[in-house]
């Protein structure tokens, strides 16, 4: 969805600028085979079988609270985006082997694939946002989250939100359509733009452009990033408070307070730094800067930005193992004990 927005938007506002200080060919192919047949397609195999065993502890019966209900719902979308990654890696680098298959693979992926890989990083970015404001509740109010935030009221939540999106994210299935051309005596697809979509072109890309910057984002990296601190300074506020207590007593409420919401402190940090601020740079060079930059120079960026998300939601298996001593414990009776 990105990469087709991008480059929509770009042949509108004739924007792109092929100059002489564009890469070379033999290194624009040796960047796209790096990026997107190597590192993309190993991030999305750990990202697959990361997921995978993320679920089946989650889903464990003693893992059944707030957190791990919306941790479970993000690897849900981890899973999911993996996956759709798998078909737009392929899409990306599949004109290396034959032009026919290329125009396959891209046409199915942004007919249909596209929209489900936005649909899970956006999701996944909510869910974020949402486990870190439930962590900054359970640690600010730990008498009254219980009664705040139950594991139903959580389920209506993550549904609810899931429903937002779908609906924020609908007009990008109707805005083209599935035709086919004759190329060298092969039939191939193709998309063609609805006439509804050409006739509010520019109120499309306004509204893409919103969207981007306020839900995905401006709003939970402020939502991240104000739990976050809220939550850090609230734990160093408290724990002088616990000088008074015995020493012992002290250091165990600290330790579990600090085991609680160091996996949440992780996953925020990371999705700010791998996801938020790159996509947010990246846009603001090409929607408000406007900088002139050649189409290799903005597919690299692209895949630059598309192999840190990928790190993102690679790696979470091994946040949660190092992060939560009980799905650590889980993982070892789940998988060793027996």
């Amino acid at each position: 969805m990105m990469n087709n927005t991008r480059n929509d938007t770009s042949n509108l506002n004739h924007s792109i600028s092929m100059d002489g200080s564009d890469v070379t060919e033999e290194v624009y192919f040796i960047i796209l085979i790096v990026a997107n047949v190597v590192i993309a397609n190993i991030l999305s195999l750990l990202g697959i079988m990361g997921s995978i065993l993320n679920i089946i502890i989650l889903s464990h019966h003693k893992m059944q609270d707030t957190t791990n209900v919306v941790l479970l719902a993000i690897s849900v979308c981890d899973l999911i985006y993996s996956l759709t990654q798998v078909s737009l890696n392929f899409s990306l680098s599949s004109f290396l082997i034959n032009f026919n298959l290329a125009q396959w693979a891209t046409v199915i992926h942004a007919l249909c694939i596209d929209q489900i890989n936005y649909l899970a990083v956006l999701t996944s970015i909510h869910l974020v946002t949402l486990v870190s404001i439930e962590r900054m509740v359970a640690v600010c109010f730990p008498f009254h989250v219980a009664r705040f935030l139950t594991i139903s009221r959580v389920k209506i939540i993550i549904v609810s939100m899931l429903c937002c999106n779908i609906l924020i994210i609908s007009p990008e299935f109707m805005k083209a359509k599935l035709f086919y051309i004759e190329y060298n005596n092969v039939t191939l697809p193709a998309l063609k733009y609805q006439d509804s979509f050409v006739q509010n072109i520019y109120a499309y890309i306004k509204y893409y452009i919103t969207i981007n910057f306020l839900v995905f984002v401006c709003c939970p990296f402020l939502v991240i990033s104000l739990c976050t601190f809220v939550t850090i300074f609230h734990i160093s506020i408290t724990s002088k408070t616990k000088e008074t207590l015995s020493s012992k007593e002290a250091i165990a409420k600290r330790k579990k307070e600090m085991k609680s919401v160091k996996i949440v402190l992780i996953i925020c940090v990371l999705i700010v730094f791998l996801v938020l601020i790159p996509f947010f740079v990246q846009q603001m060079l090409i929607y408000i800067i406007k900088i002139q930059i050649s189409q290799k120079m903005s597919i690299i960026a692209f895949s630059i930005v598309n192999i840190l998300v990928q790190i993102n939601s690679s790696f979470n298996f091994v946040i949660y193992v190092t992060g939560s001593p009980k799905f650590k414990k889980t993982v070892v009776n789940l998988f060793f004990l027996k």
